[in-house]
């Protein structure tokens, strides 16, 4: 089966595009499969026009619209799924850290996406970064609420300080002003 969803297009032939050039997309990964992926798409695709027009990346002469569906297509490979309705942070880091580790061992070009089994489907849908079920997401949530908590506790730690240190400075401020006032007040006498 291929990983793309059926009703997708994969030709690039008429688009002028080397093979060899890396290939922009979506990925949409959603592991409840409670969302739509055009609807997505369309709202990802309206604000990267809207951030290229701000940002006056493409000029007039190109297009109002660079991100279009040729341009920016959306891909839904297969991936792991969520069971429950409260694992789609650790979900998302999850995917996230696998497609870090995926991006640093492959690229995907134009090239890619039309050949039959191509390199979408093996760097993400048959690749073991995405080979976890729902016990590795059970691990991975008690280890992010562990490091939460530890961070959780040096961070206070760091604004206790820093509060303290801006209570010392305020003393010490006081301190001086006041000092200067003695030191004023005689003066004048």
């Amino acid at each position: 089966m291929n990983a793309l969803q059926e009703g997708q297009e994969d030709d690039n032939s008429d688009s002028g595009i080397s093979e060899d050039a890396r290939c922009p997309c979506i990925l949409f990964l959603d592991s409840l499969k409670a969302h739509r992926k055009a609807r997505v798409a369309a709202w990802v695709r309206k604000w990267l026009n809207f951030e290229a027009k701000r940002l006056q990346k493409f000029n007039e002469a190109n297009t109002d619209t660079p991100f279009n569906t040729t341009s920016m297509r959306v891909y839904d490979p297969r991936i792991p799924y969520q069971d429950n309705s409260w694992d789609c942070g650790v979900f998302v880091c999850r995917y996230a850290y696998a497609l870090l580790l995926i991006s640093q061992r492959t690229t995907i070009t134009y090239g890619d996406i039309g050949r039959e089994r191509h390199s979408l489907e093996v760097a993400i849908t048959s690749s073991p970064e995405f080979t976890f079920g729902v016990q590795d997401i059970a691990r991975l949530r008690e280890e992010m609420k562990i490091l939460i908590a530890n961070l959780s506790e040096k961070y206070q730690e760091m604004k206790d300080k820093e509060a303290n240190n801006k209570r010392v400075r305020k003393a010490q401020k006081k301190k001086m002003w006041c000092n200067n006032e003695e030191a004023g007040s005689g003066f004048m006498a």
